[in-house]
């Protein structure tokens, strides 16, 4: 004979706090749902764990995934995009628990239980305030870099958001980038510590793209896409 004894069961797993919490308001639409439990869990993958738009129940694909040293389960509704969730809108964390669902290491299923929250509205368009070289300047250094200053933070000026572009035949000028918070300050460095990778008495447009995934303030705002032209000097 073989004989054996099946753990006992214990206490129910419970969610002990969230970020963010149930009814929190004003939430960044690029946040990431952290949710801590009382003890590990199993049981969270595929329908056991939804998010939704409350307003008409369309579901937000996510990742997500277990930390047990913290028993944290975490969402990612993003895929590194940061804003998949739309501003001033009321999501749903649904958390359901049963037998094949969420429960604990020894089959102690979780009461369902939800969260919701809020992110924060939409704000009005961030907008160019200045640069330099400002829109038409001409005579232009070759060696100066390309400073645009925006009405607030902005976020998504990554990527084909931003091109230096020559306006005679469209070629693409290579360049370095970095925003500078304190100032509101996007800056491009095109010359790659040589002061002539723009020709001379050449024309170039900096295009400045707005959009949901491109140049929008951190709340989810685009900007109207913007362009700056400039020529150089000889």
């Amino acid at each position: 004979t073989i004989t054996f004894t099946t753990i006992a069961a214990t206490p129910a797993p419970t969610v002990l706090s969230s970020t963010p919490a149930d009814g929190a308001a004003d939430v960044p639409v690029g946040t990431f749902v952290s949710v801590f439990f009382s003890e590990a869990i199993t049981g969270y993958g595929g329908a056991s764990v939804t998010l939704t738009r409350v307003s008409d129940g369309l579901e937000i694909p996510f990742t997500r995934g277990f930390t047990t040293a913290t028993n944290r389960l975490l969402l990612n509704p993003f895929g590194n995009t940061p804003d998949t969730l739309e501003p001033g809108t009321e999501y749903r964390v649904t958390l359901t628990g049963g037998p094949t669902a969420i429960r604990s290491l020894s089959g102690t299923p979780i009461a369902t239980t939800t969260i919701t929250f809020t992110t924060i509205g939409a704000t009005a368009a961030p907008v160019v305030a200045s640069s330099s070289p400002a829109d038409g300047a001409t005579a232009v250094a070759r060696g100066t870099h390309v400073a645009i200053f925006f009405s607030e933070a902005i976020t998504g000026y990554g990527g084909s958001s931003v091109t230096l572009t020559r306006v005679s035949d469209g070629q693409s000028v290579q360049f370095t980038r970095g925003f500078t918070t304190a100032t509101n300050r996007l800056l491009l460095n095109p010359f790659s510590n040589s002061p002539t990778v723009l020709d001379a008495n050449t024309e170039y447009q900096v295009t400045l793209t707005g959009g949901l995934t491109a140049i929008r303030s951190l709340s989810g705002t685009p900007i109207t896409t913007t362009t700056i032209t400039f020529t150089t000097g000889p």
